[in-house]
């Protein structure tokens, strides 16, 4: 009997020792990760700080397309557009189209309108055939 609870004794100690290695293990890959994390946000920073996205943000805005009135217009900036993308690192896109469309608020003719050139912005690198496809952009609260 008192060899079962040594046994038992033996096992809870092997268990916890097991439960606190593996937690030491997420917590330093979360570490790494929000390194990893904070370094390419750094990056992104500066690289889009060099970076104004004027097509890009010409082309979203709905209402000085209207003002220009025409698809050739449209369309021309749309490739424009796509090549200012294309110069934005991979990791950097969808944060550079989140700080175009900061950087726009308040321009809109209404809520209808800030939608659609939400919904706009979220999909331009898919209609640039780039990656990522789809970008998450709050309609509000930059």
């Amino acid at each position: 009997m008192a060899s079962l609870r040594i046994v038992s004794a033996v096992l809870l100690v092997l268990l916890a020792l097991a439960e606190a290695s593996v937690h030491r293990t997420i917590v330093t890959l979360a570490e790494v990760d929000d390194e990893a994390n904070t370094y390419q946000s750094e990056r992104c920073h500066r690289q889009l700080s060099q970076m104004r996205m004027d097509s890009c943000r010409q082309y979203l805005q709905p209402y000085m397309i209207l003002r220009r009135g025409g698809g050739r217009v449209h369309s021309g900036r749309m490739q424009q557009c796509c090549q200012e993308l294309e110069e934005v690192n991979q990791e950097c896109r969808c944060e550079a189209l989140r700080q175009m469309m900061q950087r726009m608020e308040g321009r809109y003719e209404g809520e209808q309108q800030m939608e659609e050139t939400v919904r706009r912005a979220q999909r331009l690198p898919n209609m640039c055939g780039m990656e990522p496809q789809y970008c998450k952009i709050p309609q509000r609260g930059y």
